[in-house]
């Protein structure tokens, strides 16, 4: 079965089996899995900015990832400080894409409670290498999950 991109989910799977698993040694992270389908739209993410639209598609652009990535959530702002949480690793198509530095949350937003992340992207050094490496990395999900984040560490 082909999927939009035009890789089919035999090709994927056998991608995912043979890339390396994330590590749990990179220590309290939010994992964002992105929907395989990209959604244009406008939406303000801050005052005055806006992003061109949410989910994944091959191709994708490092500005359109990290917006993708960076908003809209539930999540607890008080947890992710209680956890330490100091990076946001955007995971899509069955592996890791890229990897943030968290730099704070925002919100919540007036009409649905969520939250957005400012961000920072990580491109070399240990925790990209952890997060990210050469060809991205996979990570279980627990089957049946449809939920967006998971926390890690």
């Amino acid at each position: 079965m082909n999927q939009p991109n035009g890789e089919s989910t035999t090709e994927r799977k056998i991608e995912e089996e043979m890339s390396e698993k994330l590590s749990n040694n990179m220590g309290p992270s939010i994992i964002v899995r992105l929907t395989p389908k990209w959604k244009p739209g406008r939406e303000e993410v801050e005052r005055g900015y806006f992003r061109a639209g949410s989910g994944w598609y091959e191709g994708i652009t490092d500005t359109e990832l990290m917006d993708s990535v960076r908003a809209w959530w539930r999540v607890a702002p008080k947890t992710i400080e209680r956890l330490g949480i100091r990076h946001v690793v955007a995971y899509a198509a069955g592996l890791t894409r890229a990897v943030y530095e968290l730099d704070s949350v925002i919100g919540p937003r007036e009409s649905d409670g969520r939250h957005a992340f400012r961000l920072s992207l990580i491109e070399s050094g240990p925790v990209f290498d952890l997060a990210v490496g050469l060809n991205g990395k996979s990570i279980d999900f627990p089957r049946g999950s449809s939920n967006p984040i998971r926390y890690l560490g």
